[in-house]
């Protein structure tokens, strides 16, 4: 792998890295207030979704033309699905559906 590759792969992993940091701490912040752990977890991992949309779309053709495409391609649905998951079991907790242990 050349030098320009391995600076093209960092650029393109930085934004990412930046995102994830400010993810956890939200998340610290909000568990040091006291915040219900299900209600930290989905508003964190759907934080974390909307900072990772712009990056993937802004990054996707430099992406493909390092052959990352699958990888994060992947990763990005994996973050979407788990947001949607989330947002699923904190609504049926809301509603009394299903109950979460603490």
């Amino acid at each position: 792998m050349d030098a320009r590759k391995r600076v093209l792969i960092s650029a393109l992993f930085y934004p990412l890295s930046i995102a994830t940091i400010a993810a956890g701490l939200l998340a610290f912040v909000m568990i040091l207030l006291k915040v219900r752990m299900l209600i930290v977890a989905t508003l964190v991992i759907w934080f974390y979704w909307v900072c990772v949309l712009p990056i993937y779309l802004m990054s996707r053709p430099l992406a493909e033309t390092l052959g990352m495409k699958k990888i994060f391609s992947g990763f990005f649905a994996t973050i979407s699905v788990l947001a949607v998951l989330s947002a699923i079991v904190l609504a049926l907790t809301q509603l009394g559906v299903i109950t979460a242990q603490a």
